[in-house]
């Protein structure tokens, strides 16, 4: 197995962790929705908003960096997301 691979199969197995506490952040704000007045919610409860959207960003932002490092593995070309986003403009 190369090296590469290797670093793939350890960058997944901290995925799954981060999935677990990505899950264990949703199950807390989900009794929370929907929010109709922010101003009504407690700290806690914005500290609780916070803590899933940090995960939520940092497995994003991972998952992105697992995409790269595979499709290097298969030999194919990368792009950054924000090129993905802007390509629709550039079609019209």
């Amino acid at each position: 197995m190369s090296e590469n691979i290797q670093l793939i199969w350890k960058k997944i197995e901290h995925l799954r962790r981060m999935r677990g506490y990505l899950d264990y952040s949703l199950e807390q704000t989900l009794p929370l929705m929907p929010i109709g007045d922010w101003r009504q919610l407690t700290p806690a409860q914005h500290e609780t908003l916070a803590a899933f959207r940090v995960r939520f960003s940092e497995f994003q932002e991972h998952l992105g960096k697992i995409m790269r490092a595979i499709a290097r593995e298969e030999e194919q070309s990368t792009e950054p997301f924000s090129f993905v986003l802007v390509y629709p403009k550039k079609l019209s």
